[in-house]
């Protein structure tokens, strides 16, 4: 005969202890995998390449190499770059690259580019035709690791923007008589190119009687990008009507600048 004092008093006891080895198992794993995403996080490297530039006679390319290396456990997903360089007056131009993957134990390049119409560059900040300057730049990275926890960081440095006409110098026109029917006009201009990107078109003389255009003569210049120019400009032009003005005048596909001088 079953006797009463045989029975397990607690039905419920192996039960209870299975679900206390595996709540004791799960926060162990939890905590493992919280100490190694915590490790992994701080075996990411990354360092800020030199900003590359390159012009296909529009646009303006300019690529922020970021390298990246994983060192941790995990891969690190949605790896994004928000790009802005920006001056006193505020962002200049920015980008933003697509979301990207780095497996775990690898590295990669990520190159977020701006490209910038040169028309509208110097449409919208005229000045940076003839002064350089250095443009404050802004990397702000976003991620997650290991899936679930995010991370973001700033980054900021700075680059080099040349100026096309930098150190813009314009000789005044001159006349020299040369017979008793022509004169010879002769101007000059001068400036560096300092920019990443040739200077490609034209440089016109004109001469004025009053308000009326009277002669004008063309150089074609191509001042490729790190280079100066210094051109000559000679005009032969009739004694009468006698040259009271002259304009200078700069045309590429880009940009054009001009200055009227009074004779």
């Amino acid at each position: 005969m079953h006797r009463k004092e045989d029975e397990d008093p607690d039905p419920f006891h192996w039960p209870k202890r299975a679900l206390t080895v595996a709540s004791v198992a799960l926060t162990l794993i939890f905590v493992l995998f919280c100490a190694t995403l915590f490790v992994s996080v701080f075996q990411i490297q990354w360092s800020v390449g030199k900003a590359e530039t390159s012009f296909d006679g529009t646009d303006l390319l300019i690529r922020f190499p970021i390298n990246i290396t994983n060192s941790g456990y995990y891969d690190i997903n949605d790896f994004t770059i928000s790009t802005a360089a920006s001056d006193r007056n505020g962002t200049v131009f920015s980008a933003a690259s697509k979301p990207t993957t780095i497996k775990s134990q690898s590295n990669a390049t990520i190159e977020p580019s701006i490209a910038i119409g040169i028309a509208d560059l110097f449409t919208a900040h005229r000045d940076y035709l003839f002064n350089s300057t250095e443009l404050q730049v802004t990397e702000n990275i976003s991620l997650v690791a290991g899936g679930i926890v995010p991370v973001s960081l700033t980054i900021n440095h700075t680059m080099f923007w040349g100026a096309p006409l930098s150190n813009l110098t314009v000789q005044t026109p001159t006349v020299t008589v040369l017979n008793y029917t022509h004169v010879q006009v002769t101007g000059r201009l001068q400036f560096a190119n300092q920019a990443a990107f040739p200077v490609e078109g034209n440089v016109r003389l004109i001469t004025y009687s009053g308000t009326q255009q009277t002669a004008s003569t063309t150089y074609p210049v191509n001042i490729p990008a790190g280079s100066a120019c210094d051109v000559t400009l000679i005009l032969i032009v009739p004694v009468y009507p006698q040259p009271t003005g002259f304009e200078i005048e700069l045309q590429t596909p880009y940009f054009t600048w001009e200055v009227s001088i009074s004779g």
